[in-house]
């Protein structure tokens, strides 16, 4: 509902549009702010209903920028957002423990390999990397050693 409304006030002359003939809704057509936002109709749709959608930032910006939105009404939106995407894991969440198996194989390849080998966890963090030394090394949310290079 809150997308629908923000639509119904924002009229084309806003935007620069012609407003053409025959307009069956008030304000903006969910095409137009589609395309103007440069997302399919379909997601757009879909996204106003609340139907199975997990925006992105950008696009919800972008959405935002089109129905010139308040900093209010930005902050509804990314928080209506964040709701359908569900909560975040805080930092150093135990979803980055490193597996047991993760471990004996990063140990297994710096024994047997020169190359540096590191495992991510599911949010995308440096979980475990091996050492020069041997064995593997790090912990969960670490970014990990810096690059090495081959003597």
């Amino acid at each position: 509902m809150f997308l629908r409304s923000r639509r119904a006030r924002t009229t084309p002359q806003d935007l620069g549009l012609e407003p053409g003939p025959r307009r069956k809704v008030e304000g903006l057509r969910r095409e137009e702010v589609a395309a103007l936002a440069g997302l399919s109709t379909d997601y757009y749709q879909r996204l106003e209903q609340g139907r199975n959608v997990r925006p992105s930032d950008a696009a919800l910006s972008s959405i935002a920028d089109v129905l010139d939105l308040d900093e209010v009404e930005r902050r509804h939106l990314t928080r209506l957002a964040q709701l359908t995407r569900g909560p975040r894991p805080p930092a150093g969440h135990a979803a980055d423990r490193v597996p047991r198996n993760a471990r004996l194989l990063l140990a297994a390849i710096d024994l047997e390999l020169s190359d540096p080998a590191h495992s991510i966890s599911l949010t995308g963090t440096g979980a475990s990397w091996t050492t020069s030394t041997g064995g593997s090394s790090g912990r969960a949310g670490s970014t990990g050693p810096g690059p090495r290079t081959r003597s």
